[in-house]
Protein backbone atom coordinates (compact mmCIF):
# COMPACT_ATOMS: atom_id res chain seq x y z
CA UNK A 1 0.00 0.00 0.00
CA UNK A 2 1.42 3.03 -1.40
CA UNK A 3 1.74 5.69 2.10
CA UNK A 4 -0.35 8.80 1.16
CA UNK A 5 1.22 11.91 2.84
CA UNK A 6 0.25 15.80 3.23
CA UNK A 7 1.93 18.78 4.22
CA UNK A 8 -0.72 18.99 7.51
CA UNK A 9 0.10 15.05 8.32
CA UNK A 10 3.51 16.58 8.55
CA UNK A 11 2.93 19.40 10.90
CA UNK A 12 0.48 17.24 12.69
CA UNK A 13 3.60 14.99 13.19
CA UNK A 14 5.05 16.60 15.95
CA UNK A 15 3.96 17.70 19.48
CA UNK A 16 1.24 19.18 18.26
CA UNK A 17 -0.04 23.03 17.15
CA UNK A 18 -2.42 25.33 16.73
CA UNK A 19 -3.75 27.71 19.42
CA UNK A 20 -1.83 28.21 22.53
CA UNK A 21 -4.56 26.98 25.87
CA UNK A 22 -1.76 27.63 28.15
CA UNK A 23 1.31 29.38 28.23
CA UNK A 24 4.07 29.54 30.50
CA UNK A 25 5.06 33.31 31.19
CA UNK A 26 8.00 34.31 29.61
CA UNK A 27 8.68 31.14 27.76
CA UNK A 28 9.38 31.57 23.69
CA UNK A 29 7.16 30.10 21.08
CA UNK A 30 7.78 26.17 20.40
CA UNK A 31 7.52 25.59 24.74
CA UNK A 32 5.53 22.50 25.46
CA UNK A 33 3.04 23.30 28.32
CA UNK A 34 1.09 20.46 30.19
CA UNK A 35 -2.10 21.07 30.98
CA UNK A 36 -2.83 20.51 35.15
CA UNK A 37 -6.24 19.74 34.52
CA UNK A 38 -6.39 17.48 30.88
CA UNK A 39 -3.45 14.99 29.86
CA UNK A 40 -3.16 17.18 27.12
CA UNK A 41 0.37 18.81 25.06
CA UNK A 42 -0.30 21.98 23.02
CA UNK A 43 2.97 23.02 20.91
CA UNK A 44 2.90 26.10 18.79
CA UNK A 45 5.60 25.95 16.35
CA UNK A 46 6.93 29.24 14.95
CA UNK A 47 4.96 30.04 12.05
CA UNK A 48 1.60 27.67 11.91
CA UNK A 49 -0.71 29.55 14.04
CA UNK A 50 -4.78 29.73 12.62
CA UNK A 51 -4.04 31.22 8.70
CA UNK A 52 -1.15 28.44 7.99
CA UNK A 53 -3.24 25.74 10.10
CA UNK A 54 -6.43 26.39 7.28
CA UNK A 55 -4.00 26.50 4.77
CA UNK A 56 -2.45 23.48 5.48
CA UNK A 57 -6.00 21.22 6.09
CA UNK A 58 -7.39 22.06 2.85
CA UNK A 59 -4.40 20.15 1.60
CA UNK A 60 -6.58 17.33 2.14
CA UNK A 61 -8.45 16.30 -0.61
CA UNK A 62 -9.52 19.62 -1.41
CA UNK A 63 -11.82 18.78 -4.17
CA UNK A 64 -13.86 16.27 -2.41
CA UNK A 65 -14.90 18.67 0.30
CA UNK A 66 -15.47 22.07 -1.92
CA UNK A 67 -17.40 23.91 0.57
CA UNK A 68 -15.21 23.45 3.42
CA UNK A 69 -12.41 24.61 0.63
CA UNK A 70 -13.83 27.56 -0.70
CA UNK A 71 -14.48 28.96 2.62
CA UNK A 72 -11.20 28.87 3.84
CA UNK A 73 -9.83 30.15 0.94
CA UNK A 74 -12.26 33.22 1.02
CA UNK A 75 -11.51 34.34 4.51
CA UNK A 76 -14.65 36.21 5.08
CA UNK A 77 -14.45 35.31 8.76
CA UNK A 78 -15.61 36.50 12.02
CA UNK A 79 -15.22 36.04 15.71
CA UNK A 80 -17.81 34.60 17.53
CA UNK A 81 -18.19 34.99 21.17
CA UNK A 82 -21.28 33.12 21.83
CA UNK A 83 -22.88 30.10 20.88
CA UNK A 84 -25.25 32.29 18.83
CA UNK A 85 -24.11 33.64 15.25
CA UNK A 86 -25.71 35.77 13.05
CA UNK A 87 -27.44 39.11 12.90
CA UNK A 88 -30.00 41.74 12.10
CA UNK A 89 -30.42 42.11 8.03
CA UNK A 90 -31.80 44.90 5.98
CA UNK A 91 -33.61 44.08 2.87
CA UNK A 92 -34.24 45.86 -0.19
CA UNK A 93 -37.63 47.29 -1.62
CA UNK A 94 -38.92 45.11 -4.17
CA UNK A 95 -39.87 45.96 -7.86
CA UNK A 96 -42.46 43.46 -8.93
CA UNK A 97 -45.62 42.05 -7.54
CA UNK A 98 -48.60 40.16 -8.74
CA UNK A 99 -52.18 40.41 -8.72
CA UNK A 100 -53.60 37.61 -6.21
CA UNK A 101 -57.09 37.69 -8.33
CA UNK A 102 -58.38 38.95 -11.53
CA UNK A 103 -59.56 42.39 -11.72
CA UNK A 104 -62.78 43.08 -13.44
CA UNK A 105 -63.65 46.62 -15.13
CA UNK A 106 -66.30 48.29 -13.98
CA UNK A 107 -67.24 45.97 -10.93
CA UNK A 108 -66.59 49.00 -8.69
CA UNK A 109 -66.40 53.10 -9.21
CA UNK A 110 -63.00 52.43 -7.55
CA UNK A 111 -60.37 50.80 -9.00
CA UNK A 112 -58.70 48.25 -6.19
CA UNK A 113 -56.60 45.38 -6.56
CA UNK A 114 -55.90 42.76 -4.43
CA UNK A 115 -52.16 42.13 -4.39
CA UNK A 116 -49.53 39.15 -3.04
CA UNK A 117 -47.26 41.33 -1.48
CA UNK A 118 -48.73 44.86 -0.26
CA UNK A 119 -46.03 45.69 2.37
CA UNK A 120 -43.58 46.89 -0.67
CA UNK A 121 -45.95 49.42 -1.62
CA UNK A 122 -46.78 53.23 -0.66
CA UNK A 123 -49.10 55.82 -1.19
CA UNK A 124 -47.64 57.86 -4.43
CA UNK A 125 -45.93 54.76 -6.03
CA UNK A 126 -46.48 54.37 -10.06
CA UNK A 127 -46.45 51.25 -11.65
CA UNK A 128 -46.45 49.50 -14.73
CA UNK A 129 -48.86 47.05 -15.83
CA UNK A 130 -47.20 43.83 -17.77
CA UNK A 131 -49.12 41.14 -19.86
CA UNK A 132 -49.03 37.30 -18.75
CA UNK A 133 -46.91 34.91 -20.93
CA UNK A 134 -46.19 31.26 -21.26
CA UNK A 135 -45.11 30.36 -17.68
CA UNK A 136 -44.00 26.68 -19.33
CA UNK A 137 -41.23 28.78 -20.89
CA UNK A 138 -39.68 30.18 -18.07
CA UNK A 139 -40.39 33.84 -18.99
CA UNK A 140 -43.66 35.58 -16.68
CA UNK A 141 -43.90 38.31 -18.75
CA UNK A 142 -44.33 38.91 -22.35
CA UNK A 143 -44.50 42.51 -23.21
CA UNK A 144 -46.85 46.01 -21.24
CA UNK A 145 -50.38 45.82 -21.20
CA UNK A 146 -51.82 47.86 -23.66
CA UNK A 147 -55.45 49.60 -23.91
CA UNK A 148 -56.38 51.13 -27.28
CA UNK A 149 -52.46 51.47 -27.96
CA UNK A 150 -52.17 52.92 -24.20
CA UNK A 151 -49.76 51.55 -22.00
CA UNK A 152 -51.11 50.67 -18.78
CA UNK A 153 -49.91 52.50 -15.93
CA UNK A 154 -51.06 53.62 -12.58
CA UNK A 155 -50.91 55.34 -9.12
CA UNK A 156 -51.47 53.93 -5.68
CA UNK A 157 -53.79 56.62 -3.91
CA UNK A 158 -54.50 54.33 -0.79
CA UNK A 159 -53.44 50.73 1.16
CA UNK A 160 -55.18 48.79 2.95
CA UNK A 161 -54.73 45.42 3.88
CA UNK A 162 -53.83 43.19 0.63
CA UNK A 163 -55.78 46.25 -1.50
CA UNK A 164 -54.51 48.82 -3.37
CA UNK A 165 -57.00 51.53 -4.59
CA UNK A 166 -55.69 53.09 -7.49
CA UNK A 167 -56.16 55.55 -10.54
CA UNK A 168 -54.78 55.29 -13.82
CA UNK A 169 -52.10 57.73 -15.34
CA UNK A 170 -53.54 59.49 -18.47
CA UNK A 171 -56.67 61.70 -18.59
CA UNK A 172 -58.77 62.10 -15.17
CA UNK A 173 -61.18 59.80 -16.54
CA UNK A 174 -59.39 57.07 -17.97
CA UNK A 175 -60.60 53.67 -17.15
CA UNK A 176 -58.52 50.89 -15.63
CA UNK A 177 -59.04 47.53 -18.16
CA UNK A 178 -59.83 44.10 -17.14
CA UNK A 179 -56.60 42.60 -15.65
CA UNK A 180 -55.99 38.29 -15.25
CA UNK A 181 -55.19 37.02 -12.10
CA UNK A 182 -51.38 36.55 -11.74
CA UNK A 183 -50.57 40.06 -13.63
CA UNK A 184 -47.64 41.88 -12.71
CA UNK A 185 -46.81 45.26 -11.44
CA UNK A 186 -43.55 46.53 -11.95
CA UNK A 187 -43.18 49.29 -9.23
CA UNK A 188 -41.79 52.42 -10.89
CA UNK A 189 -41.16 56.04 -9.02
CA UNK A 190 -43.22 57.44 -6.55
CA UNK A 191 -45.43 60.74 -8.24
CA UNK A 192 -46.93 63.66 -5.75
CA UNK A 193 -48.77 67.00 -6.70
CA UNK A 194 -47.03 70.49 -6.81
CA UNK A 195 -47.96 71.43 -3.58
CA UNK A 196 -47.02 67.82 -1.27
CA UNK A 197 -44.41 69.22 1.42
CA UNK A 198 -43.49 66.09 2.54
CA UNK A 199 -44.63 62.13 1.66
CA UNK A 200 -44.86 58.97 3.56
CA UNK A 201 -41.88 56.90 4.19
CA UNK A 202 -40.97 53.01 3.56
CA UNK A 203 -40.34 51.52 7.12
CA UNK A 204 -37.90 49.37 6.43
CA UNK A 205 -37.72 46.67 8.99
CA UNK A 206 -34.42 44.53 10.12
CA UNK A 207 -35.14 40.66 10.52
CA UNK A 208 -33.09 38.69 13.08
CA UNK A 209 -31.21 35.44 11.99
CA UNK A 210 -29.38 33.16 14.45
CA UNK A 211 -28.05 30.01 14.20
CA UNK A 212 -25.38 28.35 16.11
CA UNK A 213 -22.06 27.76 16.40
CA UNK A 214 -21.07 23.83 16.40
CA UNK A 215 -17.76 21.96 17.41
CA UNK A 216 -16.43 19.66 15.37
CA UNK A 217 -13.65 17.32 17.20
CA UNK A 218 -11.83 14.00 15.91
CA UNK A 219 -9.43 12.29 17.45
CA UNK A 220 -6.08 10.02 15.98
CA UNK A 221 -4.87 7.36 17.64
CA UNK A 222 -2.60 4.32 17.30
CA UNK A 223 -1.90 1.94 20.58
CA UNK A 224 1.72 1.28 21.70
CA UNK A 225 1.55 -2.48 20.51
CA UNK A 226 0.54 -1.79 16.72
CA UNK A 227 3.32 0.99 16.77
CA UNK A 228 5.65 -1.98 17.91
CA UNK A 229 4.39 -4.72 15.77
CA UNK A 230 5.85 -5.52 12.10
CA UNK A 231 3.16 -4.98 9.44
CA UNK A 232 2.41 -6.55 5.90
CA UNK A 233 1.23 -2.95 4.71
CA UNK A 234 3.06 -0.26 5.53
CA UNK A 235 0.62 1.67 7.88
CA UNK A 236 2.38 4.21 10.44
CA UNK A 237 1.02 7.16 12.39
CA UNK A 238 0.53 9.13 9.12
CA UNK A 239 -1.56 7.13 7.02
CA UNK A 240 -3.59 7.29 10.29
CA UNK A 241 -3.57 10.93 10.05
CA UNK A 242 -5.12 11.19 6.76
CA UNK A 243 -7.75 8.85 6.77
CA UNK A 244 -9.01 10.15 9.91
CA UNK A 245 -8.85 14.03 8.94
CA UNK A 246 -10.62 12.97 5.74
CA UNK A 247 -13.39 11.24 7.85
CA UNK A 248 -13.42 14.88 9.86
CA UNK A 249 -13.69 16.96 7.07
CA UNK A 250 -16.45 14.55 5.15
CA UNK A 251 -18.67 14.80 8.36
CA UNK A 252 -17.84 18.91 8.61
CA UNK A 253 -19.08 19.35 4.79
CA UNK A 254 -22.48 17.31 5.33
CA UNK A 255 -23.14 19.64 8.49
CA UNK A 256 -22.06 22.61 6.94
CA UNK A 257 -24.82 21.53 3.95
CA UNK A 258 -27.25 19.73 5.41
CA UNK A 259 -27.25 19.82 9.13
CA UNK A 260 -29.71 20.88 11.14
CA UNK A 261 -29.63 23.19 13.31
CA UNK A 262 -30.68 22.98 16.83
CA UNK A 263 -29.70 21.16 20.54
CA UNK A 264 -29.74 18.68 22.48
CA UNK A 265 -27.91 17.07 25.56
CA UNK A 266 -24.89 14.27 25.42
CA UNK A 267 -25.63 11.36 28.30
CA UNK A 268 -24.01 13.61 31.11
CA UNK A 269 -27.05 16.03 30.23
CA UNK A 270 -24.05 18.69 28.53
CA UNK A 271 -25.84 20.69 26.04
CA UNK A 272 -24.69 20.16 22.12
CA UNK A 273 -25.45 22.82 19.62
CA UNK A 274 -25.78 21.98 16.11
CA UNK A 275 -25.43 24.42 13.15
CA UNK A 276 -27.76 25.09 10.30
CA UNK A 277 -26.83 24.31 6.98
CA UNK A 278 -26.73 25.96 4.15
CA UNK A 279 -29.31 24.11 2.46
CA UNK A 280 -31.81 24.90 4.90
CA UNK A 281 -30.97 28.44 4.95
CA UNK A 282 -31.21 29.22 1.28
CA UNK A 283 -35.14 30.51 0.73
CA UNK A 284 -35.16 31.05 -2.99
CA UNK A 285 -35.82 27.60 -5.29
CA UNK A 286 -36.08 26.94 -8.81
CA UNK A 287 -37.67 23.47 -10.17
CA UNK A 288 -35.66 21.67 -12.77
CA UNK A 289 -38.24 19.29 -14.78
CA UNK A 290 -36.91 16.08 -15.03
CA UNK A 291 -40.01 14.52 -17.52
CA UNK A 292 -38.06 15.49 -20.14
CA UNK A 293 -34.60 16.25 -21.67
CA UNK A 294 -34.08 19.72 -20.70
CA UNK A 295 -33.77 22.86 -23.60
CA UNK A 296 -31.84 25.52 -23.84
CA UNK A 297 -34.65 27.69 -22.89
CA UNK A 298 -35.04 25.88 -19.56
CA UNK A 299 -31.33 26.32 -19.17
CA UNK A 300 -31.80 29.93 -19.81
CA UNK A 301 -34.88 30.20 -17.66
CA UNK A 302 -32.04 28.65 -14.82
CA UNK A 303 -29.81 31.66 -15.37
CA UNK A 304 -32.51 34.22 -15.52
CA UNK A 305 -33.65 33.07 -11.90
CA UNK A 306 -30.41 33.19 -10.60
CA UNK A 307 -29.09 36.52 -11.34
CA UNK A 308 -32.12 38.54 -11.68
CA UNK A 309 -33.80 40.62 -8.90
CA UNK A 310 -30.70 40.58 -6.85
CA UNK A 311 -28.12 42.55 -5.95
CA UNK A 312 -25.25 39.43 -6.16
CA UNK A 313 -22.00 39.06 -7.95
CA UNK A 314 -21.91 38.07 -11.74
CA UNK A 315 -20.10 35.00 -10.89
CA UNK A 316 -21.60 32.22 -8.74
CA UNK A 317 -20.82 28.77 -7.20
CA UNK A 318 -23.29 25.91 -8.09
CA UNK A 319 -22.58 22.85 -6.56
CA UNK A 320 -24.69 20.44 -8.62
CA UNK A 321 -25.44 16.31 -8.23
CA UNK A 322 -24.18 13.65 -10.77
CA UNK A 323 -28.45 13.74 -12.10
CA UNK A 324 -28.74 17.23 -12.33
CA UNK A 325 -25.43 17.10 -14.06
CA UNK A 326 -26.91 14.69 -16.58
CA UNK A 327 -29.90 16.82 -17.04
CA UNK A 328 -27.89 20.09 -17.65
CA UNK A 329 -25.77 18.40 -20.31
CA UNK A 330 -29.05 18.00 -22.52
CA UNK A 331 -28.87 21.72 -23.00
CA UNK A 332 -27.23 22.63 -26.36
CA UNK A 333 -25.77 25.88 -25.13
CA UNK A 334 -24.26 24.29 -21.74
CA UNK A 335 -22.95 20.91 -23.73
CA UNK A 336 -20.96 23.05 -26.06
CA UNK A 337 -18.97 25.19 -23.44
CA UNK A 338 -19.04 21.59 -21.37
CA UNK A 339 -17.20 19.80 -24.26
CA UNK A 340 -14.86 23.41 -24.68
CA UNK A 341 -13.35 22.18 -21.32
CA UNK A 342 -13.30 25.55 -20.27
CA UNK A 343 -12.26 24.82 -16.55
CA UNK A 344 -10.63 26.99 -13.70
CA UNK A 345 -9.10 26.82 -10.18
CA UNK A 346 -11.66 29.63 -8.48
CA UNK A 347 -11.29 29.78 -4.71
CA UNK A 348 -8.93 26.30 -4.29
CA UNK A 349 -11.93 24.40 -6.53
CA UNK A 350 -11.77 23.13 -10.13
CA UNK A 351 -14.75 24.29 -11.66
CA UNK A 352 -16.41 24.58 -15.30
CA UNK A 353 -16.75 27.75 -16.45
CA UNK A 354 -20.46 28.15 -18.00
CA UNK A 355 -22.11 31.23 -19.63
CA UNK A 356 -25.83 31.91 -19.37
CA UNK A 357 -26.88 35.46 -21.00
CA UNK A 358 -27.47 36.71 -17.38
CA UNK A 359 -24.30 35.75 -15.90
CA UNK A 360 -21.39 32.87 -15.49
CA UNK A 361 -22.02 29.81 -13.30
CA UNK A 362 -18.72 28.37 -12.25
CA UNK A 363 -20.34 24.64 -12.13
CA UNK A 364 -18.58 22.19 -9.04
CA UNK A 365 -19.58 18.11 -9.31
CA UNK A 366 -20.84 16.76 -5.71
CA UNK A 367 -20.50 13.36 -6.85
CA UNK A 368 -20.88 11.44 -3.52
CA UNK A 369 -21.89 14.68 -1.30
CA UNK A 370 -25.15 15.09 -3.22
CA UNK A 371 -26.62 11.29 -3.11
CA UNK A 372 -30.29 10.01 -3.25
CA UNK A 373 -32.59 12.48 -3.35
CA UNK A 374 -29.92 15.50 -3.81
CA UNK A 375 -28.37 14.18 -6.68
CA UNK A 376 -31.17 16.00 -8.41
CA UNK A 377 -30.80 19.22 -6.61
CA UNK A 378 -28.02 21.80 -7.47
CA UNK A 379 -27.31 24.99 -4.66
CA UNK A 380 -26.06 27.97 -6.34
CA UNK A 381 -23.83 30.32 -4.18
CA UNK A 382 -22.46 33.64 -4.33
CA UNK A 383 -19.28 33.64 -2.62
CA UNK A 384 -19.05 37.23 -1.27
CA UNK A 385 -22.24 36.65 1.03
CA UNK A 386 -20.90 33.54 2.76
CA UNK A 387 -19.55 34.41 6.14
CA UNK A 388 -17.96 31.94 8.65
CA UNK A 389 -18.29 32.67 12.40
CA UNK A 390 -15.85 31.32 14.63
CA UNK A 391 -15.82 30.74 18.39
CA UNK A 392 -12.58 28.40 18.25
CA UNK A 393 -10.08 28.29 15.35
CA UNK A 394 -8.88 24.72 13.45
CA UNK A 395 -6.16 23.35 16.34
CA UNK A 396 -4.73 20.71 17.18
CA UNK A 397 -3.64 19.36 20.60
CA UNK A 398 -0.94 16.27 20.72
CA UNK A 399 -2.56 13.47 24.09
CA UNK A 400 -0.53 12.06 26.54
CA UNK A 401 -2.84 9.19 27.37
CA UNK A 402 -0.32 6.97 28.01
CA UNK A 403 1.70 8.77 30.23
CA UNK A 404 -1.37 9.66 31.94
CA UNK A 405 -2.33 5.78 32.31
CA UNK A 406 -5.89 6.33 30.48
CA UNK A 407 -5.53 4.50 27.38
CA UNK A 408 -2.50 2.37 26.10
CA UNK A 409 -2.17 4.67 23.05
CA UNK A 410 1.39 5.71 21.60
CA UNK A 411 0.32 8.65 19.66
CA UNK A 412 -2.84 10.29 20.11
CA UNK A 413 -3.74 14.11 18.32
CA UNK A 414 -6.97 16.06 19.14
CA UNK A 415 -8.48 17.92 16.19
CA UNK A 416 -11.13 20.23 16.49
CA UNK A 417 -12.79 23.38 15.42
CA UNK A 418 -15.89 25.16 16.87
CA UNK A 419 -17.93 27.74 14.00
CA UNK A 420 -21.07 28.33 11.68
CA UNK A 421 -21.85 29.17 8.14
CA UNK A 422 -23.97 31.95 7.63
CA UNK A 423 -25.13 33.29 4.33
CA UNK A 424 -26.09 36.82 3.45
CA UNK A 425 -28.32 38.72 1.37
CA UNK A 426 -30.26 35.56 0.95
CA UNK A 427 -31.83 35.91 -2.65
CA UNK A 428 -28.29 36.05 -4.23
CA UNK A 429 -28.12 32.33 -3.19
CA UNK A 430 -30.64 29.45 -4.88
CA UNK A 431 -31.67 25.90 -4.56
CA UNK A 432 -32.29 23.89 -7.95
CA UNK A 433 -34.41 20.83 -6.90
CA UNK A 434 -36.81 18.56 -8.59
CA UNK A 435 -39.95 19.79 -9.98
CA UNK A 436 -42.51 19.55 -12.94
Amino acid sequence: MKKNFHPFMRFIDGPGSGEVTQTATGEPNGTTVVSATAPSTTVVKPGYLEDDLNKQIIKVRPQDTPIDTFTREIANNVKSESWEAGGWEIGTRETTDRLDSAYVSGSSTTNVLNVKNPDMWKPGDTFLVHTIGNEASGYADTGVKTDSGTPVSCIVKSISGSNLTVQRIGSLSAALPSLDDETILQRLSPAVSELEASVEGYAIQPSERHYYNQTHMTQVEESVIHSLLKKKVNMDFSVYKEQTLWDFKRGMEFANIFGVGGLTKNAKGELIHHSTGLWWQMEKSHDVDYSQAMTDQDWNAIGRAVFEGNNGADRRLLFAGNTLLEQLANAKSYSKQLEAKNTEIVLGLRVYKIETPFGELLVKPMNSLFEGYFSKCGMVLDPNFVKKYIMEPLQTTNLDLNKTGQRRVDNAVRVHETYSLFLENLPCHMKLVPGA
